[in-house]
């Protein structure tokens, strides 16, 4: 099947919970991806939602996860965070001041996050390519399960720097958008990671 064809696909079928479940099943059947890469088609809080679920319905399952928010452009406004938690965000990693364990964020049991604190308009300038791979290989030797969400490709090309590190690719997506044109673009850009697409998920299906 063509790469377009698998991110146009849907199944208007399922409820937000079922799709939820059928992407982590998906998930568990490809046993060599376990840092997952979220490609966003648009920007959107409600796909950033979706993604946190889904990572957050492999730790109820017992699998130790970590949710790792490297969208530079925005805050992230799906999780609450007590006033009282001290971490730093993830953009002092890249510019080498923070340890790992300063970044993380314990959310529940066998749940952690990293996201960060600040916003930047020149986001792709920086992500340091080195510090973003030792990272995500320490991550991977540390937990069961890595998922990473990025600015969707609407908006810059972060998602292709960051694709490099992972080990597989959940196209995300609204029902009926975007246009196939723009979905098209994006299967193009894609295809250059030369990294597996294990699916499609669709964010803006009911509850």
């Amino acid at each position: 099947m063509k790469l377009l064809d698998k991110i146009t696909q849907k199944d208007v079928n399922l409820n937000r919970s079922e799709e939820i479940r059928r992407v982590r099943t998906l998930l568990l059947q490809n046993e060599e991806v376990k840092v997952v890469h979220f490609i966003n088609s648009i920007p959107s809080q409600s796909i950033s939602k979706v993604i946190l679920d889904v990572a957050k319905s492999f730790s109820i399952i017992g699998k130790k996860t970590v949710f790792v928010n490297i969208n530079l452009l925005q805050k992230f406004e799906n999780m609450t965070i007590d006033e009282e938690t001290v971490f730093n965000g993830i953009e002092k990693y890249l510019f080498n001041q923070s340890t790992l364990n300063q970044l993380l964020i314990h959310q529940s049991e066998n749940f952690d996050v990293i996201t960060n604190k600040d916003t930047f308009d020149n986001s792709t300038d920086l992500l340091n390519e080195k510090q973003l791979e030792v990272l995500i290989n320490n991550l991977k030797n540390n937990y069961d399960y890595v998922f990473l969400a990025t600015p969707s490709l609407s908006e810059c090309y972060d998602a292709l720097i960051v694709g490099k590190f992972c080990d597989g690719i959940l196209y995300v997506k609204e029902d009926r958008r975007p246009s196939k044109s723009v979905l098209s673009k994006h299967a193009s850009l894609i295809k250059e990671l030369n990294k597996p697409l294990v699916g499609l998920l669709i964010s803006n299906i009911e509850v």
